[in-house]
């Protein structure tokens, strides 16, 4: 099989992410994902999510400002998180959010004296850690990163070439990557500067502004290294039971991480060939075809024969294998039986990223969604974006 670089997008979140009072909490959330842990090691929801929460609660908006003004540093650190997630107002201006991480990263990164300065006459941050230097400098990456496309939503060479911002989204990079810290948006910056040679016909490491910066280099072969690895163990794995691994219903395309996650047969069709399903919708709909087997305990499934012409033969019903997509109720977008990790394999949409997949996998969203989300990314993107603003309009 071809080797294949799958981005692994893990999501398992439950309904309290969307029940929580605060304004854009799971902004909130998967910032921290995005910037806190690192991808190698990542932490499980109920984690995230009630450190999240306790913050909220034990440093509502006043306590929170009064303790950045006495420059605690966790407390600056949380503040410039709920600004970059538009939870709560925080720093002032983006000049003020990257105060607060020059002081808080304590000189793990330089940057030009035009980006990096600050008012030196400030008290010193109280209470600093390296664990809060390494987050501090990671949101720094994520802050000149998300600014880069902003400010230039086309990605231009110029912007690239003669501003300094996603040079010094790559300089905070590197400076994690040299502390061995690698969350998400390390390997998101790095797997983007992979790119540019197929993007501009220049390669990165021509740019004067991009030479130096070996460790992110090296962590993103890394993950491109882990990533084709686990493609590669999970490929082994399903075909020793491919019945296993994947729902049986045609066009489902609903994988399995574990050979325990989908739900079996319960007929008389034997076991290395016995259909499993990620829904009752998909097992009933298969039904069509499986029942001629499963009834006579037959090995394969049997073929369905076009008319021929016998006066004798009558259809009586038609197999229909496509899957409708329709706005899915609130209790049908999270899994029946938490626990269970399904997923679905998306293709890039870059057409700089060919061969690129997202493997979008969950423990608590329902296989239904799951299905759906991927078909929408299968979608021409004017047409996509037409089917994002008819979904959010249902939003509350």
């Amino acid at each position: 099989m071809d080797l294949r670089l799958v981005h692994d997008v893990v999501c398992n979140f439950d309904e309290r992410i969307l029940q929580h009072e605060s304004l854009n909490f799971p902004n909130l959330v998967l910032l921290r994902y995005e910037v806190c842990y690192d991808h190698r090691n990542p932490p499980e929801f109920d984690e995230v999510f009630s450190e999240a929460q306790r913050w909220l609660k034990e440093y509502p908006r006043e306590t929170l400002q009064r303790r950045v003004e006495e420059n605690d540093a966790a407390c600056m650190f949380e503040a410039c998180l709920r600004k970059m997630a538009t939870c709560e107002p925080g720093p002032e201006s983006l000049s003020d959010l990257i105060e607060h991480f020059e002081r808080l990263s304590s000189n793990m990164v330089t940057l030009g004296p035009h980006e990096g300065e600050y008012d030196s006459n400030k008290p010193p941050v109280k209470n600093n850690t390296p664990e809060l230097q390494r987050r501090a400098t990671a949101a720094w990456a994520w802050c000149y990163f998300s600014s880069f496309f902003i400010m230039d939503p086309g990605a231009s060479f110029r912007t690239l070439s003669k501003l300094p911002i996603m040079a010094n989204a790559a300089c905070c990079a590197d400076a994690c990557a040299r502390d061995s810290f690698l969350p998400p948006i390390v390997t998101r910056i790095g797997t983007w500067l992979a790119t540019v040679h197929a993007r501009y016909g220049v390669p990165i490491g021509t740019l004067p502004a991009f030479k130096e910066f070996k460790a992110l280099w090296m962590s993103f072969l890394l993950y491109r290294t882990l990533s084709i690895e686990r493609d590669l163990d999970w490929h082994e794995k399903s075909d020793k039971a491919p019945n296993k691994y994947q729902c049986a219903a045609d066009g489902c395309g609903v994988y399995a991480m574990n050979r325990a996650a989908l739900r079996r047969c319960g007929g008389n069709c034997p076991p290395e060939s016995k259909p499993h399903y990620c829904s009752y919708w998909c097992q009933e709909q298969h039904w069509f075809v499986h029942r001629y087997v499963c009834k006579d305990g037959l090995s394969g499934d049997s073929v369905i024969v076009d008319d021929d012409g016998d006066p004798e033969w009558e259809d009586i019903d038609e197999y229909d294998s496509y899957h409708y997509d329709s706005a899915l109720f609130d209790d049908e977008v999270w899994a029946l039986e938490p626990g269970n990790e399904l997923f679905v394999d998306i293709e890039h949409p870059s057409p700089y990223r060919k061969g690129e997949i997202f493997r979008v996998r969950s423990k608590t969203l329902s296989a239904d969604f799951l299905r759906s989300y991927r078909n929408l990314w299968k979608l021409p993107s004017y047409r996509r974006k037409y089917k994002e603003e008819d979904l959010c309009a249902f939003l509350p």
